[in-house]
């Protein structure tokens, strides 16, 4: 059943007048859009479908998978649908987003990149399809309701929590199951009429998106941004930020980890063509907070690559070319 437009629209404005005097006001973009986090990978394979699909649907076409592996073998049912939040930075972002060590991992699979789908929430609320839940769809405690009456029972106060908070407070258990409230839509959500942007780190990521995307970087590359400020991303973890290519060579910047850690890195420059030069450079601990150089280069296209921790963070075709004095 969903909810009427109207609903819709009288809790994105209650909401957003509620967080432009409150801390935390990043969160007065939240309201209107549903969000969805992937690895890079998988977002250039549903932006090439044109269509995000449940999991089951999904299956094969999953180029890297995030998810939970314990998840997927207690509860299939939630994975028959497409399934969005309401907000960003869930504790599930939290546990994936970044470039871990192989230590760190702690049986979670991480996600080296990341991009966020921002879809409107209206148009996806108020279809007769529509349901949402008042928490993490794997935890028992958990409802789910497709109508008005189930949308009003959601604690939209907990589900919009930013900040610390203690457990020790019987109020506060509950937060981060809510954090995680879900809207679901069966099987497939086309974006053609829901998507408004595909936000990204940096402009290196974006810059790999379009890569992935191949042939279809140019039907999508007005929707791709690049989103830096606090409220999307924890960039807690190490990623390119950007990279510029010149006779002198790369010039590569990275976003360091924020406990500082030094980190294996890996650059791969082939010359696309006769007679271009390829190079390798490594360094096992490196700190990512410097600028990193690499050989000069000579005119022509070149396919780069960067590794963070055995990961690939960032491909691209890049061309560097001399201009007349």
């Amino acid at each position: 059943m969903g909810i009427s437009q109207n609903s819709a629209l009288s809790h994105i404005r209650a909401w957003k007048k509620r967080f432009s005097h409150s801390s935390y006001r990043y969160r007065t973009n939240w309201p209107s859009r549903l969000f969805r986090h992937d690895p890079l990978e998988n977002v250039a394979k549903i932006l090439q479908a044109g269509e995000i699909r449940g999991r089951n649907i999904a299956g094969q076409d999953i180029e890297k998978d995030v998810a939970s592996q314990e998840v997927l073998s207690t509860n299939r049912d939630p994975y028959d649908y497409v399934r969005l939040y309401f907000r960003p930075k869930t504790p599930t972002q939290y546990r994936i987003e970044g470039c871990r060590k192989p230590q760190e991992e702690l049986g979670w699979p991480h996600s080296p990149t990341l991009g966020i789908f921002l879809l409107d929430s209206t148009k996806v609320l108020t279809r007769s399809d529509c349901y949402f839940s008042d928490g993490n769809t794997q935890n028992s405690d958990t409802v789910i309701y497709n109508d008005e009456s189930g949308f009003e029972k959601i604690d939209f106060d907990k589900v919009y929590h930013e900040g610390g908070f203690g457990t020790s407070n019987p109020d506060n258990s509950d937060i981060i199951r809510k954090r995680c409230a879900e809207v679901l839509v069966p099987d497939r959500l086309e974006l053609s009429h829901c998507l408004q942007a595909v936000i990204c780190r940096s402009h290196a990521e974006r810059s790999y998106l379009l890569h992935l995307l191949g042939s279809d970087s140019s039907k999508w590359s007005s929707r791709i941004k690049v989103f830096s400020k606090p409220g999307m991303f924890e960039s807690r973890f190490s990623y390119v930020e950007s990279v510029d290519i010149h006779q002198g060579g790369l010039n590569i910047d990275f976003h360091p980890r924020r406990d500082g850690q030094k980190l294996r890195t890996e650059v791969f420059c082939q010359g696309v063509g006769d007679h271009l030069p390829s190079f390798r450079w490594e360094e096992e601990d490196r700190n990512v907070s410097v600028r990193l150089y690499t050989a000069p280069l000579v005119p022509g296209t070149f396919l780069v690559t960067i590794k963070l921790e055995g990961e690939v963070v960032f491909v691209s075709q890049m061309e560097l070319v001399t201009h007349p004095v």
